[in-house]
């Protein structure tokens, strides 16, 4: 039998529905982690997926499903800004994406059902003369897919 996933489908989707929200106009959107540290305002489906699982081959009349979880990155860098002022453009960008996958937690019919289960969040300088300020949020989110 061939290798079947939702996964690799899902990642797809999910960054052409952040694409079309104009609230993320002025953030870069990418899939794959940056090949260098981002710019201001990146957001990239992570390529990696955790937490796979899939039902077991049987004979019959029995489902298959699988569920996995894809991360999200926000990430924001700023000249002069405080620790507030990222974490709030952060958690603003956060908003957008959990509303994207709540309005559409089907991801337009790729899985049964996805949404955000969980995140981290990490602020800090990025030069050592502490006038620039960074954060990243990483979003989690699960999905459950059917297979056949």
């Amino acid at each position: 039998m061939a290798f079947q996933t939702k996964s690799f489908e899902a990642q797809d989707v999910l960054v052409t529905a952040l694409t079309a929200r104009a609230e993320l106009a002025s953030w870069r959107i990418d899939f794959g982690i940056p090949a260098g540290r981002p710019e201001e305002q990146h957001i990239w489906v992570d390529e990696n997926v955790s937490d796979w699982t899939q039902d077991l081959l049987t004979t019959g009349l029995q489902s298959r499903n699988e569920v996995f979880r894809l991360a999200v990155y926000v990430y924001d860098k700023k000249t002069g800004a405080d620790a507030k002022e990222i974490r709030d453009e952060l958690s603003a960008a956060a908003s957008v994406i959990s509303d994207v996958i709540g309005s559409d937690a089907f991801l337009g019919g790729v899985v049964m059902f996805a949404q955000i289960v969980g995140g981290e969040y990490e602020g800090a300088f990025a030069d050592p003369e502490g006038r620039i300020r960074e954060g990243v949020l990483k979003l989690t989110i699960e999905c459950q897919a059917f297979l056949a």
